[in-house]
């Protein structure tokens, strides 16, 4: 028996002690439409289990200069409260924002023409207090600072990681703050390789609190963007291991996660032709950031995996993409959660056109939340935001006019979209009533 069977004939036995009401106070569901800021747009955010929650972008500051803008909400019922960490070298800079259960947050970015920074506050309520972290070259474009990624520890240990494009070509980069006292001190890194002819593709990292840490990019030829795809993994802020070459050409982009526990999933498309056309199958490989060994490739469905994530018990949830039939640039969005770590649930069709910026998420409690922007016949952009728990049954609203921002969760059910409907920023969360917690 899985562990979340057990768990959920536990919960069967509680309500049938008594406890129904208990359990009908605290059903989860969407709580959207709360105002975090009315003119900056904020772009990525956290939250944590007891329902705090950061949100951070850029705004423009006297003078039309960029500066980096963070909200906080304290409990899930909190005001959100805006604060200027500091200038940011573009309006939309590229962020990192973590938060733990004890409201310890962080956010990173980078200057441009300067070295990357980051705001730490030690408690719930504590002060921002920011300062270089003491790696990298100087950033002469918006674009060498790309796929930031930050975590907080229990302890409120920070990790950051993300990748600089360096005069000796694209490098991953980390650094590491063990706690509020401590000084930010260079974590592991290294250089891609890229042989003569050759150029790099959807690079990407990602990691956990723990310092696990995920790599991933496709080495194509400058002629053609299908090539192969190389992943690497760092095990609690350790040394990258050597970049695996997966098998197979792609020419998709490849999709990624980690656990808290530093499980590690990629997807990847391989193809082959059918009446002349290429059709794509995506495919599917995990390891543990501890041990480095990738499982065998296996197939796990046509079309692209557009977004993926996985738990700390191997539980996966997927959004699928595939071309609708006689229309090329139209693509169906599915969703599937794999309970287990290997068989899929059906795909539920979330949208049939006009699908951009799908993202998944999935918390240790197997809880999956899904998010994305449809656009109708008539040109009206909404967010539409969808949930799953392990049966693989999919629900969701829409929000009417809205583009999506980002989608953060917590490892234990919450999650946080940020949506904007022409200005400001808007925070819709996922979790039990006010107070639930």
């Amino acid at each position: 028996m899985t562990r979340y069977r057990t768990t959920a004939i536990i919960a069967t036995a509680a309500t049938l002690a008594g406890v129904a009401t208990v359990a009908a106070a605290t059903t989860p569901g969407w709580h959207t439409g709360v105002a975090v800021t009315p003119t900056s747009i904020l772009v990525t955010g956290a939250v944590s289990p007891n329902g705090d929650a950061l949100a951070a972008g850029g705004r423009l500051g006297t003078g039309g200069a960029p500066y980096v803008e963070v909200a906080a909400r304290t409990g899930a019922g909190g005001t959100w409260r805006s604060t200027v960490l500091g200038r940011a070298g573009d309006i939309r800079p590229s962020l990192a924002v973590a938060i733990n259960q004890a409201g310890v947050g962080v956010v990173a970015w980078r200057v441009l023409g300067g070295r990357v920074y980051a705001a730490y506050r030690g408690t719930r309520t504590g002060r921002w207090l920011t300062s270089a972290v003491p790696y990298g070259w100087p950033a002469s474009s918006i674009g060498d600072f790309q796929s930031p990624t930050a975590s907080v520890s229990a302890n409120g240990a920070v990790t950051l990681s993300w990748l600089a494009r360096e005069h000796t070509g694209w490098a991953v980069r980390s650094a590491f703050k063990s706690g509020p006292r401590a000084a930010w001190r260079a974590g592991s890194g290294f250089v891609v390789t890229i042989p003569t002819g050759m150029r790099i593709l959807d690079l990407r990292v990602v990691g956990n609190a723990g310092g696990d840490g995920l790599a991933v990019w496709r080495l194509a030829p400058t002629t053609t963007p299908s090539g192969t795809i190389y992943v690497a993994t760092r095990a609690a802020r350790g040394a990258w291991r050597a970049p695996l070459a997966l098998p197979g050409a792609s020419s998709s982009t490849p999709a990624i996660a980690i656990s808290t526990n530093g499980r590690t999933v990629a997807t990847w498309n391989t193809w082959h032709t059918v009446n002349g056309a290429k059709v794509y199958d995506a495919r599917l490989s995990k390891s543990l950031a501890r041990t480095g060994t990738w499982t065998a490739p296996v197939w796990l469905t046509t079309g692209t995996v557009a977004s993926i994530a996985i738990n700390a018990h191997g539980a996966m949830s997927a959004l699928i993409t595939e071309p609708r039939a006689g229309v090329p640039l139209s693509y169906v969005l599915s969703a599937t959660v794999s309970p287990g770590g290997t068989t899929w649930t059906p795909q539920t069709v979330l949208a049939r056109s006009g699908v951009s910026q799908p993202q998944v998420t999935m918390s240790d409690m197997g809880q999956g939340v899904a998010s994305f922007v449809s656009r109708t016949a008539t040109g009206v952009r909404n967010v539409r935001l969808a949930t799953a728990g392990l049966t693989g049954t999919w629900t969701g609203r829409t929000l009417v006019g809205q583009v999506m921002v980002g989608l953060s969760a917590d490892q234990a059910r919450d999650a946080l979209a940020l949506t904007s409907p022409h200005r400001g920023t808007i925070a819709n969360w996922w979790g039990p009533p006010i107070g639930g917690h």
